[in-house]
């Protein structure tokens, strides 16, 4: 997946919204049968397989630039707020770099 990345335009920005497994876990109702992992894996387990998903995540935050934003005891607002601030700075320096090169 990471060298098909490598290849495609990278988008100007992307956020990693971050919750251990335990947390997310915690936060469902019901599991969808992809989020156990492959069919035909020998352990099919929630939390052993979205601590795999989040290791790959994170390690694609980094190697991309991604900003990883806690969602662990925050509320949707308080995350949401996060957001759109990093977005709103990233559109102000976009205008100023934009005013520069003009």
């Amino acid at each position: 997946v990471l060298e098909l990345l490598d290849r495609v335009p990278q988008p100007e920005m992307v956020f990693l919204l971050d919750v251990s497994p335990e947390v997310a876990a915690s936060r469902k109702r019901a599991v969808k049968p992809l989020e156990l992992g492959p069919v035909g894996a020998a352990k099919r387990d929630f939390v052993s397989y979205q601590a795999t998903v989040r290791r790959l995540l994170l390690e694609m935050a980094g190697r991309f630039g991604w900003p990883v934003v806690s969602t662990a005891a925050r509320t949707c607002d308080d995350v949401a707020t996060e957001v759109a601030d990093s977005v709103q700075a990233r559109l102000r320096s976009l205008a100023v770099d934009e005013r520069e090169h003009a």
